[in-house]
């Protein structure tokens, strides 16, 4: 299996301008003034504690020191320092949790935004792009969505965080630029060492920065490509079981786990290096008061503390959030672009198909002029596909030829799912499709049946017996209510093919395009769907049938015969391809062995029926709801916690680690006290 990741994601995505442009266009307004105006309060109010701290001091100073100069503070001045450093500390709490809780609902709205734009646009894709993200044509909607699960899950979350450390970008340098003019006219030259020692590590930030958004895309794309494989290996689990294929899926998707946990490591490594940098300003202090001292100046408390208070301010917005501003902004950046650039895939209707709408006077019909189309990764093509059936002249145009001859391609063409490279395609009417893979959802009978339409009970009976269903229904515990369970998977095959049938037929249209729909059932059971549901049923529709049952060919109005990519035939049975059927001996003459077989398959079709009706009782037990239990987390689960990294000296050191920062950090101040 090939584990690249698809040709769209491998070449360098373009910048996401539309979509970040739409975001603005929405959300900016109120991001950038809210934004602005708490940054601007809680800029103020911080860089405004260290001149009230300072006169604080200088009022004790005043009051130890009876022979200063200066003129001392008055008693209510001083307590207008210590009320006003009380406000400057409570103003940004005040507003604090509003701008969190309005940020917060903003990058909820674009996540929820986002997401709906891309289950739309799943809706939409064509089948090229679901080949393009898997490189598989039989189980493209499994890649799919492994890419959009990682979507929905990761990407959009990184919105949040993007939103809310979004002007930490710009207010971090301000702040910085601000703090070195103050401490430059505070305590001269000697200041601008510890600052310029700090402007020193924000080049590096900002690497770490770029490097983590790389790492971020390379585990994004790890991410899809586990995803996918892990889809792959859950839907085809029995043929996996069946050939003992374990070990060889296992190693790998060992091998993708790697492949991504590394991209996370290395994201990991670059957090932790940021973490590290917060020594940077408890270094930048002590360089600027070394630096002070040599410069032949004596420390006072009121210096050091107002000092220490400049550099807070610096630490708070330079080391502690900025670095997070620049990861949130570059991963927010690459989950946009990730994002627009699945957004903007081809759709079903993008292409230069002509769709027109019932007229009253002109018959539904399809037609194709000189059609090309090629398969992504494959070297098949369809070429040179012209052909035009309407429901008066051709009700029942049946599509025949060998596998692989591009009978579906055809169909995936009139329905938009295939793009063509070359040609014009009209279609003159609403079309119902019924794929030749059963698509059944979870569900009941009759809501697969049903889908999206009304209700119609006439409707509905009708369909259901044209379709061989009212037997299976009456054996089946809860009839046409019975849950068939998570891809139809407590079905037969061919119950999965009527049922898929039964949707394509039920929905009102003007032309029904059926891919093999006799493939699975026996014969008996065929010729009541050709007969009823085909011929009588859709008696005054347009219909193309794809259909390896070349017994009913000589029953259509035209037959459209396909071989290597390309139409070689078409017509009506009794004129054109009788020496076609003869030449590759396909002629209803010759149908005696199959016959045969299928009577053999009609014996065993009671017996099949009975294991099908005991399958249904697995999915009303799937009904049962799972337990979760209340309360508190309980202290053994921790420990079990513990004890599965399997190695104690790693838990110990991690919490020797712990202690020993909390320690550090509070030293500092203790230090500080004391001298």
């Amino acid at each position: 299996m090939n584990n690249m990741p698809p040709a769209s994601q491998q070449r360098k995505l373009p910048a996401p301008w539309r979509l970040l442009r739409t975001i603005i266009r929405i959300y900016g307004t109120g991001v950038l003034v809210f934004g602005f105006v708490y940054s601007a309060i809680e800029s103020a109010c911080r860089i405004g504690q260290p001149f009230l701290l300072d006169q604080l001091i200088l009022y004790f100073d005043s009051q130890r020191n009876v022979a200063s100069t200066d003129e001392p503070a008055t008693f209510g001045a001083a307590y207008g320092y210590a009320v006003g450093i009380v406000l400057t500390v409570l103003a940004p709490l005040a507003i604090f949790h509003c701008y969190q809780l309005y940020l917060l609902q903003v990058g909820m709205k674009i996540r929820i935004g986002c997401c709906a734009m891309i289950y739309r646009k799943v809706a939409h894709v064509t089948w090229n792009i679901l080949c393009i993200y898997t490189l598989c044509m039989n189980n493209a909607g499994d890649g799919l969505s492994g890419t959009v699960i990682n979507l929905m899950a990761n990407d959009v979350s990184r919105f949040d965080y993007a939103v809310i450390f979004f002007h930490d970008l710009w207010k971090g340098p301000v702040e910085l630029v601000i703090v070195a003019v103050l401490v430059y006219r505070e305590i001269g030259p000697a200041g601008l060492i510890g600052i310029g020692f700090l402007l020193l590590f924000i080049p590096i930030q900002a690497w770490l920065g770029k490097q983590s958004a790389r790492f971020r895309m390379k585990a994004a794309l790890a991410t899809d490509e586990r995803v996918r494989l892990t889809n792959e290996i859950v839907h085809g689990i029995q043929v996996i079981k069946m050939y003992v294929w374990e070990k060889p899926f296992e190693q790998m998707a060992r091998k993708l786990r790697t492949k991504e946990i590394k991209a996370l490591r290395g994201s990991a490594i670059i957090k932790s290096a940021l973490f590290a940098l917060r020594i940077v300003p408890k270094v930048s202090i002590f360089l600027t008061l070394v630096a002070y001292v040599y410069f032949g100046n004596a420390l006072t408390a009121r210096r050091v503390y107002m000092l220490i208070s400049f550099f807070s301010v610096i630490h708070h917005s330079m080391v502690e959030f900025w670095p997070l501003a620049v990861t949130s902004a570059a991963e927010g950046w690459i989950s946009l672009k990730r994002i627009q650039q699945f957004l903007l895939e081809e759709n079903v209707r993008d292409h230069g198909m002509q769709t027109e709408s019932r007229c009253g006077d002109v018959p539904p019909y399809v037609e194709l002029k000189n059609v090309h189309t090629t398969w992504p990764n494959s070297n098949f093509s369809l070429q040179d596909a012209s052909f035009r059936v309407e429901a008066t002249a051709h009700r029942t145009a049946a599509v025949i030829g060998p596998i692989g001859a591009g009978k579906s391609t055809l169909l995936n063409l009139v329905i938009g799912e295939q793009s063509e490279t070359h040609g014009t395609i009209t279609v003159n009417g609403t079309v119902s499709y019924c794929s030749q893979k059963p698509w059944l959802f979870e569900g009941t009978v009759q809501q697969n049946v049903i889908f999206v339409d009304t209700y119609d009970e006439t409707r509905y009976q009708t369909v259901v017996k044209i379709c061989a269903l009212e037997h299976d229904i009456k054996t089946w515990p809860h009839g046409d209510q019975t849950m068939v369970g998570e891809r139809g998977y407590s079905l037969s095959g061919g119950q999965k093919a009527r049922i898929n049938l039964a949707r394509a037929l039920y929905r009102r249209a003007d032309i029904y395009l059926l891919d093999d729909p006799l493939a699975a059932v026996d014969a008996h059971i065929a010729n009541v769907i050709f007969e009823q549901a085909i011929r009588d049923f859709l008696q005054d529709k347009l219909c193309m049938l794809v259909t390896h049952q070349l017994k009913y060919i000589h029953q259509v109005e035209h037959i459209i015969v396909l071989e290597d990519g390309k139409i070689t035939s078409q017509g009506h049975y009794s004129k054109e391809l009788s020496e076609w059927c003869t030449s590759h001996q396909l002629s209803k003459d010759q149908k005696a062995p199959m016959d045969k077989i299928l009577e053999c398959l009609e014996k065993d079709e009671p017996q099949m029926r009975r294991t099908d009706t005991q399958e249904q009782t697995l999915p009303a037990e799937r009904n049962v709801k799972e337990g979760q239990e209340d309360g508190t987390v309980e202290f053994k689960v921790y420990i079990d916690f513990l004890k599965s990294v399997n190695s104690i000296p790693i838990v110990a050191f991690t919490a020797l680690l712990m202690i020993g920062y909390q320690a550090a950090s509070s030293g500092t101040d203790y230090f500080v006290f004391i001298w």
